[in-house]
């Protein structure tokens, strides 16, 4: 055989044998933003819990644990996976927000066509802490977007943080509870304010001064504890956390249901975003507004 026909073949068998093994090669994985976009959540209810099945797929990352959340991660061989978690304190209870891109999966190369990916689970929300209500999701209720390479970055995050713009009279109109009270004391909830508070926010023992409103009844010059809004930064939002300053006064917000007073070290509120307001006479009338609406809004709707 002439010996560049025998070269010649030679390479189209070394060319086509890697182009086999190429094509048995995996491609690159596309990791998924997970979010929870429209959860049936009542306004006072908060989240406790969660777990969140994936087939076919594996859990590549989670992007912010709260403080105060035990999470729990099984990657299976099998690509069957789970992560779980919950609350170790009341405080720590999120709003529906934090199920926007909370977890960040990758789909199976090559996964079994009978074998689809594929998301469930079940979100746990409460609205007083001593009954809780499961939530089943199903694939549809999930969106899972391409996590693109600016979402890990901060060069997108909004540079100014955005303060509360929602009115006192809207709040003093939904809330439960507005408390009159002076702080006595704060300290931060993993003992620094690393990154300006952002995530992890701060505990404060505070004194009654006053009740606005509340369903409950509470003791006059009663000290408890509270955590404020610990703030939230993303690519699309930048929300500040709120902080109280030792000695001043301020009302305090609160949305959800309370069985009776708190008390002791661990038995805390925590509080959503805007639950901190200055104590100034402009937004103790707006509140109070709020809570003559509110209350006119009930008696009308019995009738």
């Amino acid at each position: 055989m002439n010996r560049r026909v025998a070269n010649h073949n030679q390479r189209n068998i070394v060319f086509a044998m890697l182009v086999f093994l190429i094509g048995c090669l995996p491609l690159p994985s596309q990791n998924m933003l997970v979010s929870i976009p429209s959860l049936s959540i009542q306004k006072n209810e908060r989240i406790i819990g969660f777990e969140i099945r994936v087939r076919s797929g594996r859990i590549a990352q989670i992007p912010n644990v709260p403080i105060g959340w035990n999470v729990f991660v099984d990657n299976d061989p099998s690509w069957n996976t789970v992560v779980k978690g919950s609350i170790a304190v009341g405080a720590a209870a999120m709003d529906a927000d934090f199920l926007r891109h909370f977890i960040i999966v990758e789909a199976e190369e090559g996964a079994p066509s009978d074998m689809p990916f594929a998301l469930q689970g079940k979100v746990v929300v409460t609205s007083d802490f001593s009954s809780e209500r499961t939530i089943p999701l199903i694939m549809k209720d999930f969106l899972a977007e391409p996590q693109s390479e600016g979402l890990q970055g901060s060069s997108h995050e909004p540079a100014t943080p955005e303060p509360c713009r929602m009115a006192p009279t809207e709040l003093g109109r939904d809330a439960i509870h507005i408390l009159r009270v002076e702080a006595l004391s704060n300290q931060p909830t993993d003992g620094t304010y690393a990154d300006e508070g952002y995530g992890q926010g701060e505990f404060d023992t505070v004194k009654l001064l006053e009740v606005l409103k509340s369903p409950i009844r509470w003791e006059s010059g009663h000290v408890f504890r509270v955590h404020p809004f610990p703030g939230k930064r993303s690519r699309q939002d930048n929300f500040a956390p709120e902080h109280l300053t030792i000695s001043k006064s301020y009302f305090l917000v609160y949305t959800y249901s309370l069985d009776d007073e708190p008390s002791g070290e661990s038995d805390l509120i925590g509080l959503t975003r805007c639950g901190v307001l200055e104590d100034m006479p402009a937004v103790r009338a707006q509140l109070l507004e709020g809570v003559t609406h509110s209350t006119r809004h009930r008696s009308t709707a019995k009738k």
